[in-house]
């Protein structure tokens, strides 16, 4: 099989390290956690003998403990992971400020401005002449730029884009571990080096030919426009003391949020970013450049049933496969990904050993991990079903690139729709696969 590498090199990834809160309601959860894991097994264990023993024909009502007690770690994880995003956003929101570094005289300006301009204190729609002057200055102090809006757009700068984009990373766990490129033009071409150069052995005085070369190919990812436009009366603006601000972040980012990270698993790319199911998907044996390699579990719509009598081997052989399609230079930092409800299904799964492959995560924000690698959850993954890709292994750093067009801009309209004031914020996004051999998924079916 030839082998595909980008010309930039391989991807050295930088380690990012985050310590647990130590707050007395996450270190709570956390013991709830780990309790509940290990009933969960205790009865799955008891189901798993008993189904040995009556060969397929168990207790019915000790099946259902064990989904009740599965479906119990769904909400305490979520619970973790809500705290989690609680903690963060709220960093965010208190501008992430050192003690022993306040945030700069221009950014405090910027702030107030901007929130006068929402409130509609300068009048009109146009961008006024004060906020330019805090513009210039948070530009000076961030050394940020973004282009310009000749026809009256506002250009957000840098609080309110900096706050949606962190909001984005901890909503959209796709943003969190693809390759994320910022440009200032409407697409992005880079080459790739699909290799094919060839050699050969001769003796000393044996005459040598021309030898293959390798070969260049370009991938281009465009971005597109999402946008939102949420309203509020100016007499809410007038009077509400919550920061307009960052109330209108939070929303406009939880939504921008939400809406690409289903793009960038199933987007059919018209509009949108392409997704990583959205591509050609092949058995892995008859991969080639431009598809997305998968293995099959053996079983339509599940994973392979247990055998009668032990070694009880519930489905987890397959995953020696999906890792072993994967180079080992990708390896390294690929992990699972599948929804909730897929989660659910491989906490059940054992090795040969009767070792539990998935393991919860709790120290140092690390995700929990199945088969010894990172296993995130995306939520828009497909269910397990017939012929269904319901879990990706891949090291999406490699395999998937979001591109973003520097800049969020929001346009302050008063009057299209009175007595609302509409906040038209815009996004200009893309995506999609990067490098087609550092991704593989697993198909539920006999082939």
């Amino acid at each position: 099989m030839t082998e595909h590498f980008r010309l930039s090199g391989p991807y050295n990834p930088l380690e990012r390290k985050e310590e647990a809160p130590t707050n007395p309601e996450f270190k709570k959860l956390a013991d709830e956690l780990m309790s509940t894991v290990a009933a969960f097994r205790q009865k799955n264990d008891e189901a798993v003998a008993d189904l040995q023993k009556k060969f397929n024909a168990g207790d019915v009502v000790l099946k259902e403990h064990v989904d009740r007690i599965n479906d119990a770690i769904d909400k305490v994880e979520k619970k973790l992971t809500d705290e989690l995003l609680d903690i963060k956003r709220k960093a965010i929101f208190e501008g992430q400020k050192d003690a022993k570094k306040p945030e700069a005289p221009e950014l405090v300006e910027y702030r107030k401005t901007f929130d006068d301009y929402l409130r509609g204190k300068f009048g009109g729609d146009d961008r006024p002449r004060e906020m330019k002057a805090a513009c210039a200055k948070a530009f000076e102090a961030k050394a940020l730029t973004v282009g310009e809006d000749a026809s009256a757009g506002f250009t957000v700068l840098p609080t309110i884009e900096q706050t949606m984009t962190e909001i984005a990373i901890l909503v959209s766990p796709v943003r969190s571990v693809a390759n994320v490129t910022t440009i200032s033009t409407d697409r992005v071409r880079f080459p790739i080096n699909k290799r094919g150069t060839s050699f050969g052995w001769a003796g000393e005085t044996d005459p040598r030919t021309a030898t293959a070369n390798s070969q260049i190919a370009e991938t281009e990812i465009p971005v597109h426009e999402m946008w939102a436009q949420p309203g509020a009366t100016q007499s809410f603006l007038d009077d509400t003391y919550i920061d307009a601000e960052n109330w209108i972040a939070n929303e406009v980012a939880v939504i921008f949020a939400q809406g690409e990270g289903v793009s960038f698993i199933s987007g059919n790319g018209v509009k949108k970013p392409q997704g990583f199911l959205a591509y050609p998907v092949v058995a892995d044996a008859s991969w080639s450049w431009g598809s997305v390699g998968y293995v099959p579990s053996g079983t339509s719509g599940a994973f392979t049933g247990p055998a009668a009598g032990p070694p009880l081997v519930q489905g987890a052989d397959v995953f020696a496969d999906l890792v072993a399609a994967l180079k080992y230079q990708y390896r390294q930092n690929a992990r699972f990904a599948a929804n909730r409800r897929t989660v659910a299904q491989m906490r059940k799964l054992k090795d040969l050993y009767a070792n539990y492959l998935w393991a919860p995560g709790l120290q140092n924000g690390q995700p929990a991990s199945f088969y010894g690698y990172p296993l995130v959850e995306f939520e828009d993954m497909p269910d397990i079903a017939a012929s269904s890709y319901s879990i990706a292994f891949a090291d999406f750093k490699q395999f998937y690139r979001i591109v973003d067009r520097v800049g969020i801009r929001t346009l302050r309209d008063p009057f299209t729709n009175k007595p609302f004031v509409m906040f038209y914020t815009t996004k200009r996004v893309g995506g999609g696969v990067d490098n087609f051999e550092a991704g593989k998924l697993l198909k539920f079916a006999t082939s």
